[in-house]
């Protein structure tokens, strides 16, 4: 669930990459032809998952690192002579 939204987050277009901007659309239509929009939608959501991924492992890791020195305070119970 939270790689899911962290990557609808990060699909959204930052300031690079904008509806608004025609020279940089009608410049990736001389490269890419007609295939300008779904290849760059393709990568726009490429990069978004990897972020995501990136950030879901610096989660994971903050919360281990918090968790593990916790581990230190366990101990096997004592056992009752019967």
């Amino acid at each position: 669930m939270l790689l899911s939204r962290s990557t609808q987050s990060n699909r959204a277009p930052g300031g690079y990459l904008t509806p608004f901007d025609p020279a940089r659309w009608d410049s990736a239509r001389e490269v890419l032809g007609d295939r300008a929009m779904p290849v760059l939608a393709e990568e726009v959501g490429r990069q978004a998952a990897v972020i995501a991924y990136n950030n879901d492992f610096a989660l994971v890791l903050g919360v281990a690192v918090i968790v593990l020195p916790l581990l230190a305070l366990f101990r096997k119970p004592r056992r009752v002579p019967a």
